[in-house]
């Protein structure tokens, strides 16, 4: 008998090890952003503990749609000329941004294939300012 393996997605793992990472060097910990309040839906510490860990990462689960990653709340209010892009000033170029792509990957994998840990990029001069 075959056991099936169960993805939670998005991964709470990945989250902790390449999103959280990537969001802070995207300066959305910042207290001027989502670092010390909850704005909007979201939240991310600079240096969470595990149960910031977890407060952080089911914030951003909530504004995800697993069955269409790029219509995703989290992405498109980021990505430049996008239909409800609302955030201000951090913003994707493109949908070809590592960053963003990465944050597609994450909300995506479902354990088959490339994940996010597999895009190795920097934030840096992924993002724009308005």
């Amino acid at each position: 008998m075959e056991v099936e393996r169960l993805i939670v997605r998005p991964s709470l793992e990945d989250y902790q090890r390449h999103i959280q990472p990537l969001l802070v060097s995207m300066q959305c910990s910042l207290p001027s952003c989502h670092g010390t309040t909850f704005v909007g839906e979201v939240r991310v510490t600079a240096e969470p503990d595990n149960e910031a860990i977890y407060r952080d990462y089911q914030a951003l689960k909530a504004v995800v749609d697993l069955n269409d990653p790029e219509a995703s709340v989290l992405t498109a209010r980021l990505l430049v000329g996008a239909a409800g892009a609302t955030h201000v000033p951090l913003c994707f170029k493109s949908t070809e941004d590592c960053s963003y792509r990465k944050l597609i990957a994450w909300i995506a994998w479902d354990g088959e294939g490339p994940g996010p840990g597999d895009l190795a990029c920097d934030a840096e001069g992924e993002t724009c300012f308005r």
